[in-house]
């Protein structure tokens, strides 16, 4: 799916954060023409926003996966939701699919 495709399901904005330099430079191009687009170069683990956001799609390198995956949490809105991709099931809720695990979060 394209990166162009959540606007064009009615987001109003997106944001995108990315420390892989190669992927960047990628998204980079492919963002460039959408508008109400931020693409940030940062490590998501230290990212800083006073935004909060509808949805939060969450795939960190599972050689990093963190601990506390719920701190990012703090960006969400009271009714927000956050999808996390994983390399094992963090909750009873978790489930499988191809070959990681989808959790959502509230």
């Amino acid at each position: 799916r394209r990166s162009s495709d959540l606007l064009a399901r009615g987001a109003s904005s997106a944001v995108f954060v990315e420390n892989n330099p190669k992927t960047f430079m990628c998204l980079n191009e492919n963002l460039k023409d959408i508008p109400n687009v931020k693409l940030s170069k940062a490590d998501a683990y230290h990212f800083e926003t006073e935004d909060r956001f509808d949805i939060i799609f969450l795939d960190p390198p599972y050689d990093k996966f963190p601990e506390e995956i719920a701190s990012f949490k703090q960006f969400l809105n009271p009714n927000g939701i956050m999808v996390v991709s994983s390399p094992k099931p963090l909750d009873d809720t978790s489930r499988k699919f191809a070959s990681c695990f989808i959790t959502l979060m509230r």
